[in-house]
């Protein structure tokens, strides 16, 4: 429904300047509506949190993350970081260069944004070993957010609103990169499993003769189905 609704009434311009124009006063709008303002509300009627965790809580609700560490969660979905993937993505006909490209991708992603911030996280969560960071990592950048690991609440955690913030511009960048892969995966056709199964099983050239593609697809009568209940039994006979 969501989806219906944004193709409905999404603005539509062939110039680039009024397209970055139009995404820049929405960027705008978002933050202000939905994150600046509400976190004034949520710090000044929750007694325990401070502007700097109403902003966190808001960021880690509208990116879908939800940890669940900051209860009620808001959902709206993250187009804004998809509108920056499809303007920076790459763009190469070559297969072998886009597999190349989507290595690295993986690779940079998985160093940069799971194994690096997990020793991290390892090193300044004192219950955390580096399983647990890797899984938090892994947890946060794939949206999921069960929960069930936390950063910043330990009650020896100096700086603890700051942290959450800086955790915050992790995750963000970490969403970005995450989207990348995944945008660079979809852009491969050769890599779309099921698309090629489906081109194959709907050409009539893959069956081993017409009437066995008609009945599949509900294109045969009783008569022609027989026949080929038929020639099947005399093959395995």
């Amino acid at each position: 429904m969501l989806n219906s609704l944004v193709e409905r009434y999404s603005f539509q311009c062939s110039d680039l300047k009024i397209k970055f124009s139009y995404l820049g006063s929405l960027v705008i709008t978002l933050s202000i509506l939905f994150i600046f303002i509400p976190a004034y509300v949520f710090s000044s009627i929750e007694p325990n949190w401070s502007y700097l965790d109403s902003l966190y809580f808001c960021f880690i609700s509208i990116t879908t993350i939800g940890l669940g560490d900051y209860i009620p969660g808001l959902v709206l979905s993250n187009s804004m970081l998809n509108s920056l993937v499809e303007r920076y993505s790459f763009q190469c006909s070559d297969l072998k260069i886009k597999l190349s490209y989507l290595g690295s991708l993986v690779i940079t992603l998985s160093i940069l944004f799971i194994f690096i911030p997990a020793y991290v996280f390892s090193s300044i969560e004192p219950n955390w070993s580096y399983l647990d960071s890797l899984y938090f990592c892994f947890i946060s950048i794939t949206t999921i957010g069960l929960g069930d690991y936390i950063p910043g609440e330990s009650p020896q955690q100096e700086f603890k609103s700051l942290y959450k913030i800086i955790v915050s511009v992790y995750l963000i960048l970490s969403l970005l990169f995450t989207m990348f892969v995944l945008k660079t995966f979809h852009a491969i056709p050769e890599l779309k499993i099921m698309k090629i199964l489906s081109l194959r099983f709907n050409d009539p050239g893959f069956y081993k003769n017409a009437s066995e593609y008609q009945i599949l697809f509900g294109k045969g009568d009783s008569s022609s189905i027989s026949k080929l209940y038929s020639q099947d039994s005399d093959t395995l006979s």
